[in-house]
Formats: structure tokens, sequence, C-alpha cells
């Protein structure tokens, strides 16, 4: 699993729902994992943790209290980690079924952790450190739809609307592109496309990477003309001088490197690299889907004209 301490983050962006609107707040939650704290005695297991960078039992700190952590910006979150007992398989079937079962539960269960952020905009959400939908599944089934959360009336959306791509919306970008200097709005500059992924009408995907693709793969305007799907794409942004090179796909799942990323500077690598985090889902997804949703002039002219414009470029050889 994957964790929000290393040098590549994977995100799956969650909305929670409480019985009532009261409990929607980080000090709800805060006392709601508190109440299940990891037992590292107890095996098997599984619980919550301060947010901490332990890889094996003995390094797990279950003293501190979960507690919320404001980021320089003085944005409130809630980062925690969730710790689970796993069946170690490979070493069952490495063993003898009399040797296996001679060896204590403490033996046979291997720690494993994944992180979860909690934050308050509008209403409450969740980024959990993993794109892989099983993944996603089995942690939203043993930590956040089981005790506490579902004693406390919590229900968990797994696709929340508000970061939802529309594929439109990233060929809008690729227009923004191509045919508006970079230029989103004054804030805001596209500094190259380097992963574009869609679907073909087939069952098959179709994939553009590498620096610069809109300008160096001079197919992907014949997948333009051909209207074909766009479920992913990797940008790098200029915004306000702050660098972000991140990949979004259309259910809002980020995969990025904070090191890529020149948004705020601290001594604390794990704030720093939360900050990247928090902002690319409190201010960018929700820029980029607000300018584009006002964009009037898209939908009613400029959108079939970049995709005519699109197709002559390939009639002509580009």
């Amino acid at each position: 699993m994957t964790r929000f301490i290393g040098n590549s983050f994977k995100i799956t962006p969650l909305s929670l729902t409480g019985r009532v609107m009261e409990d929607e707040n980080l000090s709800v939650i805060s006392q709601l994992l508190n109440s299940r704290g990891f037992d590292s005695r107890s095996t098997p297991g599984a619980g919550w943790t301060c947010f901490q960078a332990a890889k094996d039992r003995e390094s797990i700190d279950t003293s501190k209290n979960i507690e919320s952590l404001n980021l320089p910006d003085g944005f409130e979150i809630l980062p925690t980690t969730g710790v689970m007992d796993i069946l170690d398989t490979r070493l069952r079937n490495k063993l003898s079924p009399r040797i296996y079962s001679e060896l204590s539960n403490r033996e046979k269960f291997v720690v494993r952790a994944t992180d979860f952020v909690f934050f308050n905009l509008d209403k409450l959400y969740c980024l959990v450190s993993t794109t892989n939908s099983k993944t996603v599944d089995f942690l939203v089934t043993n930590f956040l739809t089981n005790f506490p959360f579902a004693d406390q009336g919590f229900t968990v959306n797994k696709s929340p609307a508000e970061y939802n791509i529309p594929p439109d919306l990233i060929l809008w970008l690729l227009y923004i592109y191509y045919e508006k200097d970079q230029k989103i709005n004054s804030e805001m500059t596209i500094k190259d496309i380097v992963h574009v992924e869609g679907i073909l009408r087939v069952p098959n995907s179709v994939q553009y990477c590498g620096e610069s693709t809109p300008i160096n793969l001079t197919e992907l305007k014949y997948s333009i003309a051909k209207g074909r799907i766009f479920t992913k794409i990797e940008l790098v942004l200029d915004i306000n001088d702050n660098i972000f090179q991140f990949l979004v796909d259309k259910d809002g799942n980020v995969e990025f490197k904070p090191t890529q990323c020149t948004f705020y500077e601290d001594e604390h690598k794990d704030i720093k690299s939360l900050a990247k985090a928090i902002n690319i889902y409190k201010v960018i997804i929700p820029s980029l889907k607000s300018i584009f949703n006002s964009c009037d002039v898209w939908f009613s002219s400029d959108r079939d004209r970049f995709i005519q414009k699109c197709a002559n470029d390939c009639k002509s050889g580009l």
C-alpha cells in the first residue's frame, strides 16, 4: 500500500456524509479515530494511529493522539495512518502445514499501513493514499464503513462529483494549449502536457507520453478529430509562479511527485508534501472545473471549431 511519506503519491478522493452535518468536522473525526486506536499487543488487529512513517509493528507509536494539523496557509487537515495485520500468504506457502501450524499469530501476520487525510471544504473529504480500486474498496470496508464510522452513521462516496474530470475538460485543456497560448487565465498557465490517455471506440486504450506531448506527437490531433474520449492527463502548471506537475484521471485520482512541485517550501518534508497534495484538491482541480464550466464560448462554438481544425491539420499533414 502507498503512503504519504514517500517520493511519489497516489491519491483517491472520497467524500463522507454524516448522519447530521455537525458530525462532518475534524474534531468529531479525531474522536472517532482515537476511539479505535491500533492495539499493537493484539494480533491480528486493525485500527488508527497518528500520522507516522512506521513500517513495522515495533516502530508504530500508539501513545500519541490523532490530532489535526495546520498547514502553512492556515488550512486545517487531519492526517492519520490506518494499520492492519494482513495474513502473510507467502510465508504460509513456503512452509509445511505442520511447521506453519506451530507459528504464533504474530509470526503469521505482517503489518500494513495506509495514510488517510481528512479535511473540510463545503463538506468532509478524505484522501486515501492509493489509486487501486480494489485497495480503495478494501480500505473503505475495513476502515471507513466499519466501526466507528458506521456506528456514527457515516456513509462514503467513492467518486465525489466535485473531483470528477469530464472527458471534455481534458479536450478543453488541449485546446488551451494549442489555441490559447497555454493561458488558462491570468494566474494559471499550462507549461507542458506530458501524458494524455484515452479510449478508442473498441475497448483499447491509447497513450501519448513524453515531454511536450501535444507538440511532438501529432497523432494526438488525429485522436481529437476522431472524437476519442480522454481519461487521463498529466499537466505541468504554472500557478502564480508555483509549479505543479501531476496526473489526474476521470475520477479525480491524482498521481504526482512532491519534488516536481515548487509550492511552499518547509524544512518539514511531510508538511511540505501534504500542503502540495491538499492544494491540488483544495484549489487546482476546483479552479480548473470552475473555469471550464463557465467557458460559454467553448460549449457554443470553440469546441466544434477546435475539433474541425484538428481534422483539417491531419488532412494537410500538419
